[in-house]
Parts: C-alpha cells; sequence; structure tokens
C-alpha cells in the first residue's frame, strides 16, 4: 500500500479519489473508501456548523505502519506444509483545511 499512499500524499480529497477509482490494484479500493468515510464526515460536520465557505480539504499527513500477521499452516502432500501469511496494516489519516479565495 505504500506506494499507493506516495501517489495520493498533499493532495486534495476529491482529486486523490479520482486518482484512486481507476487504480488496479486492491489496496486502492481499500483506501477510497477510507477516503470517501473521512471526506463524508467533514462535509457533515461543516454542514452542522451552518459554515458555508469555499475551502478544500487535503491529505495533510497518511501513513502505513505495519501490523499483525496471521498465519495459517496448509498441510501438503509426502508430509510438508506450507504457511500462508496475511499481513496487515495501520493507516493513519489527517487531513487540513485551506481556504480559497476568489
Amino acid at each position: 500500500m505504500q506506494p499507493i499512499v506516495d501517489l495520493v500524499r498533499g493532495k486534495e480529497i476529491d482529486n486523490s479519489l479520482n486518482t484512486l477509482r481507476f487504480l488496479p490494484q486492491k489496496g486502492a479500493k481499500m483506501l477510497h473508501k477510507i477516503l470517501q468515510g473521512a471526506r463524508k464526515q467533514v462535509l457533515h460536520k461543516e454542514e452542522n456548523e451552518k459554515t458555508k465557505k469555499n475551502s478544500f480539504f487535503y491529505i495533510s499527513k497518511i501513513k502505513i505502519d505495519r501490523g499483525s500477521i496471521s498465519k495459517k499452516i496448509f498441510i501438503r502432500a509426502k508430509g510438508s506444509a506450507d504457511t500462508l501469511r496475511k499481513v496487515n496494516c495501520h493507516l493513519f489519516l489527517s487531513l487540513s483545511k485551506e481556504e480559497k479565495e476568489k
């Protein structure tokens, strides 16, 4: 997921959502859903505060850390075994608001 995160770091949310929509990786689809949820939360918060300004939200910080690894053993022929490793990651996302004046 690190190369996908590098594509959207520092960009506006709408532009990064558009970029992630057309990437074929599974991580891009997961990050797209997370950014959509963050965008909806921010817009809902603005509606509650009754502030209608021309504001754009940018991804100020986004960081991927290694998470837990779950292992599963598959028993194979002739007494051998294979290990399936599922690697998880932790995502930290921070948005900043920059107002655009006309």
